[in-house]
């Protein structure tokens, strides 16, 4: 399909993958994995092809009833993100042919694959973030709000840790840059490090605002807490002066 490093060839060969890929979803694991025969993973690409956690963490399959080929990313415990192939693409992962050419479109289709996955998973946090409404946060902020956003922090962090990579691709230089190519142009690092240093803001917006509801918090009770005192004070001097009133009478009534 061209050589690669050609932005505009690079681009013909994305837009002819994609073509092959229906929208990806977001669905619950253990109800999807139910109806999937599984195929295969060596198939998706050279095991030493791809970075580790990356890696182990694709999956391929045919859907039992509906007979729809997924692919599909695990980057949680609960949800997967899955894509739709094509016959056509699918049996190129599910052939048994082991040669150069065979894995090169593996790659390809892959390296695709990974291209919109990072795109749809920087969208979906991006949506997360928006929701936290950080203008409230101005006007009041409870701890449950915190919560929220440190949840996402480290579905994030997972993400990190188990699928994201500047580079995802170890050999296949030309495929390679096929890669980096679509990450530049679709600006893919630099819209998670925007996306990290949002919600690390967001964060720091809620602990400082706990802080001063705390702080005034603090202030109330030590104000309550002198009102008691004076009130307790006033008790005090009231009971001393009436037993020495009762004192001063029964004095005089001796």
């Amino acid at each position: 399909m061209g050589n690669f490093g050609d932005n505009e060839r690079d681009e013909i060969i994305y837009r002819s993958y994609i073509e092959e890929i229906l929208k990806p979803e977001k669905i619950n694991i253990k109800e999807f994995e139910k109806n999937i025969e599984f195929i295969n993973d060596n198939n998706i690409s050279k095991r030493n092809s791809l970075k580790p956690n990356l890696r182990n963490n694709i999956f391929m399959g045919k859907h039992r009833d509906t007979g729809e080929f997924y692919y599909y990313f695990k980057s949680s415990e609960n949800f997967v993100t899955r894509f739709i192939l094509s016959e056509e693409a699918f049996k190129i992962f599910n052939g048994n042919n082991e040669n150069d050419i065979v894995e090169s479109k593996r790659l390809k289709i892959t390296s695709t694959l990974i291209l919109i996955y990072y795109k749809e998973m920087i969208g979906y946090y991006q949506e997360k973030a928006a929701e936290l409404k950080i203008e409230e946060m101005y006007e009041g902020f409870e701890e449950e709000r915190l919560k929220e956003v440190e949840k996402i922090i480290k579905e994030i962090m997972i993400f990190f840790a188990k699928v994201y990579y500047r580079h995802p691709i170890y050999e296949e230089r030309e495929t390679s840059k096929y890669l980096e190519y679509l990450m530049e142009k679709y600006n893919i690092t630099d819209q998670i490090n925007e996306l990290e240093k949002t919600l690390n803001f967001i964060r720091e917006i809620g602990i400082y605002q706990l802080k001063r509801k705390e702080e005034k918090e603090k202030e109330r009770e030590e104000k309550t807490r002198e009102k008691w005192n004076i009130i307790f004070a006033v008790i005090g001097t009231v009971i001393a002066l009436g037993e020495i009133f009762l004192a001063v009478t029964e004095l005089f009534l001796k």
